[in-house]
């Protein structure tokens, strides 16, 4: 236990207070427009004061075409200032502490049916026409699973630039930094399964292929000059931003 509440340097010199990590987990506050409120900012704030070590905050929409759970948040055009609003309250009560943006983008994993996807008029996009199993979408009347209605994405680029602009606003957002999922059965990782991924362009086939789409989404967050640090697995990518 004492070692669990040491302080512990993150990579190359980010302090964090202890080793305690908070995990990303949807909350369904983003009430206003898919915009934070008042109660993310007192969710975050309160796990932060005198708490975790290291926050990763919860999935959040690149785009509405990959947007299908009630008020979750988004960030792909003004969100960041509602995002800064919660980042700003996270770091006065935490010190060293970090607060991590996770872009996301569910690929099959969704239902056509759900309010937010089906009133933004976009289909359900995966890398190939291949259902996932199983899924329990507890709003809708039935109780359907993930759905088979799949649209194919015909150029992959249009998504790696939604990634890209998404990630660009974390910098006015006061982010810390950015942990890229590829795992979960969402998007990314349904490029890099063989069952999922179906392509026989440059996207599929061969793992080097499969892993394409991953590592373009992950080049908006080398590049960037505010970025000090990263490392990466084939489930995450973390990156750890300098003020």
């Amino acid at each position: 236990m004492a070692e669990l509440l040491e302080s512990v340097i993150l990579g190359d010199g980010i302090q964090l207070r202890n080793r305690i990590c908070m995990g990303s987990m949807t909350r369904n506050r983003c009430t206003d427009g898919n915009k934070p409120t008042h109660a993310n900012i007192k969710h975050y704030t309160d796990r932060a004061r005198d708490g975790a070590g290291l926050i990763v905050a919860e999935g959040t929409f690149i785009s509405l075409n990959g947007a299908e759970w009630p008020h979750a948040p988004v960030m792909y055009q003004d969100h960041s200032d509602a995002w800064a609003k919660v980042t700003s309250e996270v770091h006065k009560v935490g010190g060293k502490i970090l607060f991590i943006f996770q872009p996301w983008h569910p690929g099959r994993i969704q239902n056509d049916s759900m309010p937010m996807l089906k009133e933004s008029g976009y289909p359900v996009y995966a890398p190939s026409k291949v259902p996932a199993k199983g899924g329990k979408y507890r709003t809708l009347e039935g109780l359907p699973g993930h759905t088979d209605n799949i649209t194919e994405i015909d150029d992959p680029r249009v998504i790696v630039e939604q990634y890209r602009h998404s990630v660009s606003l974390t910098k006015s957002a006061r982010f810390d930094g950015i942990e890229l999922p590829a795992q979960g059965g969402y998007l990314l990782h349904n490029f890099l399964c063989s069952h999922s991924n179906t392509r026989s362009d440059q996207y599929g086939g061969s793992v080097e292929n499969r892993c394409r789409f991953r590592s373009k989404s992950s080049m908006p967050l080398l590049r960037s000059g505010d970025l000090e640090q990263s490392g990466s697995t084939s489930a995450l990518q973390m990156t750890i931003m300098t003020p």
